[in-house]
């Protein structure tokens, strides 16, 4: 879905004025006010991105602020759930529990969502030129228990289930004809493990440090599998102040994930969507292997406002060796942002991004990273 002209003109002054609205609205508080006390939120939620076009739903969280780290990092306590439904007729609801134990040495997390999304798929490879729609109904959930075994470093074991059926197809379409593993759905059981480094000074809008985190999980046959197989990747982000006195932020990240063994299609590594490569649908392109590199610019203006501008460069690949380097994919753009709440700093956003086509829109809540 791509939106050109009036179109495009009308859906930036909509969200403009839903950013300006939330803002007056938004209250500053002080983190050391709140320390302990249960803080309770609900709100509406409305987005837009290529992927579904309009949604809207809501999202309620319980928060307990915990006393600062060592190193500085505000952690909290927290319970979280939402659900959307989009004008592409995506259903999706989720929930995520966030605890931190004996003094935050530990942290104990839990996710869980179930969705019936209708998507597109375009087949597999750094040429993929297909385009079809599918609808599977997914649901997945993931625990992670890490230990703090030194100054902002955290590691610990990862089990994560996931099941998926796909609905409909098209009839003459790859996922059809192919016989292409994940074709009708599939069941993944894993275990594996986590190592991240964390020395940012926001989890939801860094303005410094550095963050840094690996992860394996395995999900053989022998752990109730449809298919042997297993996902790596590395994610390492670093927060810079080039211009310290303009308050401006550069924010980098390199992202490479590797897929081993069978892997259905829905769990191949991909580029896409409204964090990765902004521009590109999400899925646009997936293979065994993705590598992507990213920048944003962030610079605040006045009150609560600010602009960004931003680009990448990624590729996908059936093996490392076979990277072809030469011809990456590449994405821009520029957006608004309107930080809403002062104790967290946390902004809305609003993008325009240029890929394979015309510009794509996005609006939402918090940074792409």
């Amino acid at each position: 879905m791509r939106l050109r002209g009036s179109t495009c003109l009308r859906v930036a002054i909509l969200a403009v004025a839903i950013l300006a609205i939330g803002a007056a609205h938004s209250q500053p508080a002080e983190a050391a006010e709140n320390e302990g006390k249960l803080g309770v939120l609900a709100l509406p939620n409305v987005f837009f991105m290529p992927e579904t076009g309009f949604g809207a739903g809501f999202m309620a969280m319980l928060t307990k602020p915990l006393p600062a780290t060592q190193d500085g990092m505000a952690l909290a306590d927290s319970l979280r759930a939402g659900g959307s439904y989009t004008q592409n007729g995506q259903l999706s609801g989720w929930t995520s529990l966030e605890l931190f134990l004996g003094r935050s040495r530990a942290r104990f997390g839990v996710d869980a969502s179930i969705s019936r999304y209708p998507s597109r798929f375009f087949g597999v490879g750094p040429s993929a030129a297909s385009d079809e729609v599918y609808v599977p109904f997914m649901g997945s959930a993931s625990a992670s228990l890490s230990f703090r075994v030194a100054e902002a470093i955290r590691v610990g074991p990862r089990f994560r289930f996931a099941a998926s059926r796909t609905l409909d197809r098209e009839s003459g379409g790859i996922l059809a004809t192919s016989g292409l593993r994940g074709n009708e759905g599939y069941l993944a059981t894993g275990l594996g493990f986590t190592a991240t480094y964390d020395s940012r000074d926001s989890s939801i809008t860094p303005t410094k440090g550095a963050f840094f985190d690996l992860g394996y999980t395995a999900s053989p046959g022998a752990l109730g599998s449809g298919e042997d197989f297993g996902l790596a990747c590395l994610d390492a982000r670093t927060y810079l102040a080039p211009f310290s006195a303009l308050n401006m932020v550069l924010a980098l990240q390199a992202r490479a994930e590797l897929s081993f063994g069978d892997a259905p299609f829905q769990e191949l590594p991909r580029i896409g969507g409204d964090r990765l490569m902004r521009g590109f649908y999400d899925g646009r392109y997936r293979d065994s292997c993705a590598a992507a590199l990213q920048a944003e610019l962030r610079l605040p203006l006045w009150w609560r406002f600010g602009v960004t501008a931003f680009g990448g460069l990624a590729q996908v690949a059936p093996g490392i060796a076979a990277f072809d380097l030469s011809d990456p994919k590449v994405s821009g753009g520029v957006g608004i942002r309107v930080r809403l709440d002062d104790t967290t700093n946390a902004n809305m956003r609003v993008d325009i991004a240029w890929a394979d086509g015309g510009p794509q829109f996005y609006f939402n809540f918090a940074e792409a990273f």
